[in-house]
């Protein structure tokens, strides 16, 4: 399966995959559910981004029901700050709403995960730093939310979804955010959203107790599986195999709840499968075979899970667009990467890596906003030259250079799995880690002087160059 070039649209990462048929038909039985996914990695609101799913397969006659499913993902925090001159309680909020629409833009399925947070704050103590005792940070939270619409025939002419080869559908998050509770107040949000939109082609009727397919209805389980590919030219997409050749030789672990219940090996192809699959939610884990220094490129929910993913299936469903890419390089992953790491290790990014750094709100030394375009080479090149103009003066720019180094950290696996972070006297995951830096950092892009920003930008960086710098094995009093 080859994966097309997704657009970018504005400082937002896509990475829409069109997925293709199997190269034969699965046997029908009295129902026959055929799903495609496509997913939106998070990213910092507002966003708009055009993904395609296939259409249904003529092959296996015109569907009797469509089903168009969304879940919407939601990282998110507030921080707030009470200007009463008395004790306030005040209620915040930060949601997305999340929209998939036809390619006229006429609104399909929404869903709105949303966080809210009820905080008791002291009389203002005269410094809008959102700390303790007239302000707060508050931690972020991950949530979901989903919603699903079902067209079934004679209502709907389905014949509309073939014909094509794709099917072409816009996806968008917009963010809003809102508090309560004083009369003079300081609020900031932020909001990192994601989506998996999921088209199902229902073949076959019903029988008369609404069943067929699945459970007893003579269902042989659904299909997951693909590919793993060498990523020749670093861009996270898939390409012809005389040009990046398919991977053989890698495991890839079947988990549910967390816990191993099958692996395979890739072939000489790099395909891989697993069948018979119970309908629920399931992850996969690759590891490449040794010999080489690999670098996961790509995998289906993002890189912010590198080599990982997590995909849903439904009954008796065939699910083909689990394909993971892998690059080599020469340069070993080292204990200690902070700025200097990546200012002189630019060979280890890829395109994936410059648009997951572009959805940020990263800033220059004069508080403009830094993003880094064009080739691959061009993007290593200005990245490297905005790693090396640290200004002590901006403290947000500052930040910026440490929240990038952390952001690529975790896209390469410095840190292990379920290492939690020591702040202000909690824990924090890395992606909340990601979610409260990122908001700090957004309050303003250029904080000098007295800025009532600078210090608790200043208080972030230290703390983002404390763990991009230390080790994670247990040593460290920052990192569990």
């Amino acid at each position: 399966m080859e994966i097309p070039t997704s657009k970018n649209i504005g400082r937002v990462l896509t990475r829409g995959l069109v997925i293709a048929a199997l190269g034969c038909s699965p046997a029908l039985a009295a129902i026959t559910e055929v799903s495609h996914s496509v997913s939106v990695p998070s990213a910092f609101t507002d966003w708009s981004v055009p993904v395609q799913l296939p259409a249904a397969d003529p092959v296996l006659g015109l569907p009797s029901a469509v089903r168009l499913s969304l879940n919407a993902g939601l990282t998110a925090n507030t921080v707030v700050e009470n200007r009463d001159l008395e004790p306030r309680t005040i209620v915040s909020t930060a949601l997305a709403t999340v929209t998939v629409s036809d390619a006229l833009l006429a609104p399909l399925v929404s869903a709105v995960p949303l966080v809210q947070y009820t905080n008791d704050l002291e009389a203002f103590d005269l410094v809008i730093d959102f700390a303790a005792p007239s302000g707060v940070v508050n931690p972020s939270l991950d949530v979901t939310a989903s919603s699903e619409v079902v067209w079934t025939g004679p209502a709907t002419d389905l014949s509309v979804f073939q014909g094509l080869e794709a099917l072409d559908f816009v996806v968008s998050a917009a963010a809003n955010q809102f508090a309560s509770g004083a009369d003079s107040y300081v609020f900031g949000a932020n909001q990192f959203a994601a989506a998996t939109v999921t088209i199902t082609y229902v073949y076959g009727e019903e029988d008369d107790n609404g069943g067929g397919g699945g459970g007893g209805g003579g269902g042989t389980g659904a299909t997951l599986g693909d590919r793993v590919w060498l990523d020749t030219d670093e861009d996270g997409q898939q390409g012809n195999p005389s040009v990046e050749p398919r991977i053989a030789g890698a495991t890839v672990e079947l988990l549910s709840e967390g816990v191993v219940v099958a692996a395979a090996t890739t072939g000489a192809d790099g395909s891989y499968g697993f069948t018979g699959l119970d309908a629920g939610t399931y992850g996969l884990r690759v590891t490449p075979p040794a010999g080489s220094n690999w670098v996961a490129s790509a995998d289906p929910d993002g890189v912010l899970t590198p080599a990982e993913a997590l995909v849903t299936v439904a009954t008796d469903a065939v699910v083909n667009d689990a394909d993971f890419g892998f690059a080599v390089v020469d340069r070993e992953l080292r204990r200690r990467t902070g700025i200097e790491y990546w200012a002189r290790s630019t060979d280890r990014l890829f395109a994936a890596h410059f648009e997951v750094l572009n959805a940020l709100p990263l800033v220059r030394r004069d508080g403009s906003a830094a993003d880094f375009t064009g080739t691959l080479v061009e993007a290593r090149a200005q990245f490297r030259q905005w790693l090396r103009r640290e200004s002590g003066r901006n403290a947000a720019n500052r930040l910026s250079l440490e929240l990038a180094a952390f952001v690529l950290n975790v896209i390469q696996g410095k840190y292990a799995d379920g290492t939690t972070f020591a702040v202000n006297g909690t824990t924090l995951t890395a992606a909340q880690v990601l979610a409260e830096a990122t908001a700090v950092l957004a309050l303003d892009p250029y904080t000098v002087g007295n800025d009532p920003n600078r210090r608790i930008q200043r208080e972030w960086a230290d703390r983002l160059d404390d763990y991009n710098r230390g080790e994670t094995d247990g040593d460290d009093n920052d990192c569990d």
